[in-house]
Order: C-alpha cells, then structure tokens, then sequence
C-alpha cells in the first residue's frame, strides 16, 4: 500500500504564523462571564442583548440549537464598544 504525503504549503494559511491568520482561535474566544467582567456590566445585560438585539455579535458553537456554549470573539467586543464611544462635547442619546 503506497500512501501520498501532501505539503503544507498546498493549504491556504497553513505554513503562517496563527496570529497572523483572519480567524480567531477557540482559546481567544471569550465567555459571556469574561465580557461582563471586561466591561463591569452583568452577565444578564449579555443574555439579554442576545435576545434583544443590542449586545455585541457572538458565536453559538452548537448553531442548529437555541441551546449550547455561547463566546465572543475580542474583536468584535471591541467594535460594539467603540461604537457606544461618546464625545464629551457632543450629546449622546441611547
């Protein structure tokens, strides 16, 4: 039986430093109780903005249940705040 080797380099990303890759690995990932830390709001105020529309993007691991591990990548944490950014000079509405 011959068995055929393929190299690395035939695979998009493959021989790239992972901090350097588009996707954020499963260990950067943060819970909903990392990010209620992070930001000092309540792991309520996530769940809830998950159903209500207004907390950051997340990612459910198990996609086809309403139920399963739910994580953020930190990237997107850090756009959903900057985009509650406020000036001092300007007025801020909710």
């Amino acid at each position: 039986m011959r068995v055929e080797t393929i190299s690395r380099a035939r695979f998009p990303g493959a021989n790239t430093p992972a901090e350097s890759r588009q996707h954020t690995s499963p260990e950067k990932l943060l819970t909903t109780g990392q990010v209620a830390q992070l930001t000092g709001l309540s792991e309520s105020y996530f769940e809830k903005g998950r159903i209500y529309g207004y907390g950051p993007s997340f990612i459910r691991l198990r996609p086809k249940s309403r139920s399963g591990a739910i994580r953020y990548r930190p990237e997107d944490l850090q756009r959903w705040l900057a985009e509650r950014e406020c000036n001092p000079e300007e007025v801020c509405h909710d």
